[in-house]
């Protein structure tokens, strides 16, 4: 705040989150109140608010600023654990039971929690992708969709998504405890890395037996059968 003392905004909504985390509902909203009226398009500010008037029993102004997040992003984008990665699930919990009281649908916030525990290693990820053919669906900052994908055992990829999308070809190699992909076409040709888990509540008929995360969004499979 001393080094950048004109973006007032944006640390009242960082703090307003940090007193969220810690159950403190009420200097949560002041500090959220506050950002909003120095930026009203400090957005996440309004879904933090919406939480914590939630829990505070003040639901018309709980409804009123998850409806002004809604009305700029639209009603799945508030509740998508995507943007609240919280590790502390008591949190995640709290946090999301708010909006929930906010009127946040709840088809957006069917949540997958994956641990540590969950994370798939080099040999793990070995076994699962090289070769395999894969389906399920992937969800990012340049839109979500359907999907099946085989890799070869030397690493090479063809991705077929759903709908009219064109075949894609690429590689696939392993860097760590991490898988990436670079594709011809899919994200310009940029390489990305993904840390894949187990889902414990994943199954074969919806396809999200398996849960990745990278920069460029998220992603859930299973697999059909090895080539």
């Amino acid at each position: 705040m001393k080094l950048d003392p004109l973006n007032p905004a944006r640390y009242l909504e960082h703090i307003g989150l940090a007193h969220l985390c810690m159950g403190e509902w009420q200097e949560a909203a002041a500090a959220c109140e506050k950002a909003m009226e120095l930026n009203p398009d400090i957005f996440r500010a309004a879904t933090i608010l919406a939480s914590a008037y939630a829990h505070l029993g003040r639901i018309e102004k709980a409804e009123a600023a998850l409806q002004a997040f809604q009305a700029r992003l639209g009603t799945m984008h508030a509740g998508r654990p995507y943007y609240w990665p919280f590790k502390d699930r008591r949190v995640d919990g709290s946090f999301f039971e708010g909006l929930i009281k906010a009127g946040a649908p709840n088809r957006s916030l069917d949540r997958m929690h994956v641990s540590k525990e969950d994370q798939l290693t080099r040999d793990d990820l070995m076994a699962v992708f090289y070769p395999s053919t894969t389906t399920g669906f992937t969800g990012s900052a340049y839109g979500g969709s359907f999907f099946s994908q085989e890799i070869a055992k030397d690493g090479t990829v063809t991705l077929r998504p759903s709908g009219l999308g064109e075949l894609d070809t690429g590689r696939s190699w392993l860097e760590g405890d991490t898988v990436c992909f670079q594709f011809q076409k899919a994200f310009s040709g940029m390489a990305y890395c993904s840390t894949i888990f187990r889902n414990p509540r994943g199954t074969p008929e919806a396809k999200n037996e398996y849960v990745g995360f990278n920069d460029v969004g998220w992603i859930r499979f299973s697999r059909i059968q090895a080539q």
